[in-house]
């Protein structure tokens, strides 16, 4: 009888088998491991919110920005776009809680200008991404001492003959900015003008000396952006201007 029995739930166990039946897994049986849920990193944004537009050779400055989705950790890089046409890391950081980051980095001058970019580096949690391309003039020490000195006259009387540093004349006011730099420049538009380098119009950079009318009376600081820093008249004082206000001579670079 017990035979009978045992032969029966034999062919019981089979049929149940072949219709598919899985008997309930007992208590202690282990459990199977579970399908990562883990999703691919979303793609990412890189904002640039301030950067200069001129820098001065080996000196430190800041680029700043975001990065979103605002998560903390994504690495970020400056980078410069060298000869050889590839991008290479000038500095680095990690953003903040909200995406924040800021970069602090010095350039060397191998030419007077250069091309640079923000860049994210693809991680868990974020895509990597980059901004367009931006770029910066790469000023020497002397030309961006002159600039600054200049600048700082803004508002100055002008007197003719002067030469600082309660009143300018447009030579006494370059020469007075390129003074302070290390570099001895004539009081005179005329002469000035035969210092240094000449450069063409279309690659000027801060630092230039601009001169004016023809024959050449006339002599500023360029800034950048078009703009000029002279001793314009009794008028004017020390001001900026436009460098499209008076009749364009030449430049020379001094510094």
């Amino acid at each position: 009888m017990n035979l009978r029995r045992t032969i029966a739930s034999v062919f019981v166990a089979v049929a149940l088998l072949g219709a598919g039946f899985v008997p309930a897994a007992s208590a202690d049986a282990p459990a199977l491991p579970a399908k990562s849920s883990a999703s691919a990193p979303k793609s990412s944004k890189t904002k640039v919110t301030s950067k200069p537009s001129t820098v001065t050779n080996k000196t430190k400055f800041t680029v700043k920005g975001k990065v979103s989705p605002a998560r903390k950790g994504a690495v970020v890089e400056l980078q410069r776009l060298n000869g050889k046409k590839k991008w290479v890391k000038v500095a680095s950081t990690k953003t903040s809680s909200s995406g924040a980051y800021k970069l602090s980095a010095k350039i060397s001058r191998t030419s007077s200008s250069a091309t640079l970019r923000v860049a994210t580096k693809k991680t868990a949690k974020y895509a990597s991404s980059a901004t367009g391309r931006f770029r910066v003039e790469i000023l020497t020490k002397k030309a961006a001492k002159a600039v600054a000195v200049a600048k700082k006259q803004v508002g100055k009387r002008y007197r003719y003959g002067a030469t600082g540093p309660s009143a300018f004349d447009c030579s006494g006011l370059t020469s007075y900015a390129y003074k302070s730099a290390g570099v001895k420049l004539s009081h005179s538009a005329r002469t000035q003008s035969r210092n240094g380098k000449k450069v063409a119009k279309k690659d000027l950079q801060a630092g230039d000396l601009v001169f004016f009318y023809a024959p050449i009376s006339h002599v500023g600081i360029y800034i950048g952006n078009g703009k000029i820093v002279h001793a314009g008249s009794s008028r004017t004082g020390v001001e900026i201007a436009k460098l499209s206000w008076m009749p364009y001579s030449g430049a020379r670079r001094v510094g």
